[in-house]
């Protein structure tokens, strides 16, 4: 799920290129992944959530989904 999610804003920033320049998709990549080290920050470098692969037998899933799982794998677009 994790790699599809990254496929998907690796795609998404590939078309905004064709569309709108490339200089606007090097701003879309710049907003998340400002938006990913906020992420991050917010949890902290050791916390399970912050992992390539996270641990989510005791955690809710909703509480990490979003930003911080679909910009992991795509850092560097």
């Amino acid at each position: 799920m994790i790699r599809q999610e990254g496929f998907t804003v690796f795609v998404e920033r590939k078309i905004i290129g064709r569309m709108f320049g490339e200089q606007r998709r090097q701003f879309e990549s710049i907003l998340g992944n400002t938006a990913l080290k906020q992420s991050v920050d917010h949890y902290g470098t050791s916390h399970q959530f912050t992992t390539l692969i996270p641990n989510l037998h005791e955690a809710d899933p909703d509480d990490v989904r979003g930003r911080l799982l679909s910009l992991s794998p795509t850092l560097p677009c």
